[in-house]
């Protein structure tokens, strides 16, 4: 087993879910979070990247998360990147 290997993309997942459902907890039912897994961070970052021109777009978004095909990067491509990213941006931190 690598170092670099701590978890299992299912134990992350699962460990994700654990801590949202503990911050839910003591939330109230408009403040709560929603349901996300490890995925929903790489098709945000795929998606943010392909959108933000400084970061390359399209073909750098491929190249980085490693997909020999433009094709399989284009389903990323959404029309209005910016509404996900406000509300992300304007939620608090449950973490902190």
């Amino acid at each position: 087993m690598s170092p670099f290997s701590v978890y299992t993309s299912q134990q992350y997942s699962k460990s994700i879910t654990r801590k949202i459902a503990a911050v839910n907890a003591k939330l109230t039912d408009g403040e709560k979070i929603e349901h996300w897994t490890p995925y929903c961070l790489r098709h945000a970052a795929i998606t943010t990247m392909i959108h933000d021109k400084k970061d390359g777009g399209m073909d750098v978004a491929r190249a980085v998360v490693g997909q020999k095909t433009l094709v399989a990067t284009q389903g990323y491509n959404h029309a209005d990147v910016k509404i996900p990213i406000d509300a992300a941006k304007n939620r608090l931190n449950p973490f902190e």
